[in-house]
């Protein structure tokens, strides 16, 4: 379990989280080891990832760019 003392602490918790979810997904949808279902699961979870971090990149360059 992370110890969480700060924001940068947490910042950093997320970001492992989601690097290793992201890292998941990626392996299980690449492997030769699993049904159609799973791999269409796993598809699925990565586009939404992607979506998830497309929207927050465009957030982001708005505020920048205000």
């Amino acid at each position: 379990m992370t110890n969480i003392n700060n924001f940068e602490d947490y910042q950093k918790a997320v970001t492992n989280d989601f690097t290793e979810y992201l890292q998941h997904c990626k392996t299980n949808y690449l492997s030769t080891h699993n049904d159609g279902y799973t791999r269409e699961f796993y598809r699925g979870e990565l586009l939404r990832l992607k979506s998830i971090l497309n929207e927050l990149i465009s957030e982001t360059e708005d505020t920048l760019n205000a």
